[in-house]
């Protein structure tokens, strides 16, 4: 929990509507290499595309 709440401070999280389960996913995979967040959620999304974890599919 420190690390989410260490998370809310620095990126400066606070009021962007997004929720306590949406910064824990975040944080999670800052701290896990290689993940890439995959998410429906516009918050959880543009959280993902401003720390570069955001997933984008091969298009073929």
């Amino acid at each position: 929990m420190r690390e989410v709440l260490a998370l809310l401070v620095r990126g400066r999280l606070f009021g962007m509507g997004c929720s306590l389960v949406d910064v824990t996913l975040l944080a999670s995979a800052l701290i896990t290499p290689g993940v890439e967040l995959c998410a429906l959620d516009m918050c959880l999304g543009d959280l993902a595309e401003r720390f570069g974890l955001r997933h984008r599919p091969a298009l073929h």
